[in-house]
């Protein structure tokens, strides 16, 4: 049996592992994936398969299996379920992880008597990657030194705070995109809750960035995700110097506050003191879908734009290029319907998921995980997965050629 991997002691998280077997035996070949966090809790999922003229090939092999169903390499990965069992391994060949490290993947494949390991270090940014922490702005920027100057993507955050768009930061970076992780609240000097949040705060962090020697003030981007997108719109919308624009699941209506997952009756955003029109919620619809596992809804969310259109978000004024990515399945918001709306005049380019509102990011859990979310964000398992793969590399490559 020939084995071979793409990936040698460690792999970038997001990027796929390829794994191809060569045998001359016809038996069915098991391939079994493991990921050991630092706390040591597992995660856990396997395959069968059938070699085809002496071959399995993980991105073309279609398991006959196992805990996934057609042939894809982010399979093994997305399906990954907790472990509930205990494993009893021998883990001292195995390097002590902190609460800095992702984790590592363990690989083994059997065949009859067989059965080969392979085990590589998850890593969050290559190790160039360097950080500075900017405290005038609460912020963090994250980048590879280079003798010209440097195009950066401003990762502005949403509901998820700063943790979640560092997360992207580091891989951006590690992908020679250098990215400033931007949150709006709780974190530095920043306001303490997600409601009635300066606008200024992100206009002035793009005069900031302009003004640093490393970057080059002629090509900066902003990206988001959810609430996120939201504001990444709101911003483009007044600011013309911005070269790209990313929105994942994109929303071009102004929504009210939320803390804690409670929706507030104040807006989200402020503009020279004053509150951005905002799009207001009906608690009693809200308590309704709560009780019912589901924080937003198509039919409830999209209801208050048509009856507020001075919350909407003037797109027209828009002039970066832009990437909307939306889910079909998203069951916060019709984020398909709106990204044709925010589309109309744009230098615009649309991507389309069987996905709910998981997009903007390569995943840093297996997509099982958030079935035990006390509301839904849609798709299933499958499309989040394969979707969240799909969507991270059209980010990367959107960014590549267009900033």
């Amino acid at each position: 049996m020939k084995i071979q991997i793409n990936q040698k002691e460690q792999v970038l998280l997001g990027d796929p592992i390829y794994i191809r077997i060569e045998t001359e035996a016809l038996e069915d070949v098991q391939i079994y994936l493991r990921r050991f966090y630092h706390d040591g809790d597992i995660d856990y999922s396997y395959g069968v398969y059938e070699p085809v003229n002496g071959v399995v090939d993980t991105h073309k092999s279609k398991p006959i299996g196992g805990m996934y169903s057609k042939a894809d390499v982010s399979g093994l990965f997305w399906s990954m379920e907790s472990a509930t069992m205990d494993y009893d391994l021998d883990l001292s060949h195995l390097d002590k992880l902190s609460e800095e490290d992702m984790g590592y993947y363990i690989i083994d494949i059997f065949q009859n008597d067989l059965h080969e390991v392979y085990r590589f270090k998850v890593i969050r940014n290559l190790p160039e990657v360097k950080v500075k922490a900017l405290d005038d702005i609460s912020a963090k920027f994250f980048y590879i030194p280079s003798d010209e100057p440097l195009p950066v993507m401003i990762h502005v955050a949403g509901e998820e705070g700063i943790e979640g768009v560092e997360v992207n930061a580091r891989l951006l970076a590690s992908k020679g995109i250098a990215t400033l992780a931007l949150p709006i609240c709780g974190y530095g000097n920043l306001p303490g809750e997600f409601k009635e949040l300066p606008l200024e705060n992100i206009l002035r962090s793009i005069d900031y960035m302009k003004k640093i020697p490393i970057v080059d003030e002629n090509r900066i981007g902003i990206m988001g995700g959810t609430r996120g997108a939201e504001l990444a719109l709101k911003i483009a919308s007044m600011r013309s110097d911005l070269k790209v624009l990313i929105a994942a699941n994109p929303c071009d209506v102004i929504n009210q506050s939320v803390v804690k997952q409670i929706t507030t009756s104040k807006s989200s955003w402020t503009y020279e003191g004053k509150p951005v029109s905002f799009s207001k919620v009906n608690k009693l619809e809200l308590m309704k879908l709560y009780a019912g596992r589901i924080l937003f809804q198509k039919t409830y969310a999209m209801k208050p734009c048509y009856n507020h259109e001075n919350a909407m978000i003037d797109t027209s004024k828009i002039r970066a290029k832009t990437l909307l990515l939306a889910g079909k399945h998203d069951e916060r918001w019709d984020s398909v319907m709106m990204a044709g709306r925010i589309k109309q005049g744009l230098d615009c380019t649309v991507k389309t998921y069987e996905a709910g509102q998981i997009l903007g990011g390569p995943g840093c859990l297996p997509t099982t995980s958030f079935q035990q979310l006390s509301f839904s964000l849609g798709g299933t398992p499958e499309g989040n997965g394969i979707s969240q793969n799909a969507s991270w590399h059209d980010i990367i490559d959107f960014i590549r050629d267009n900033l």
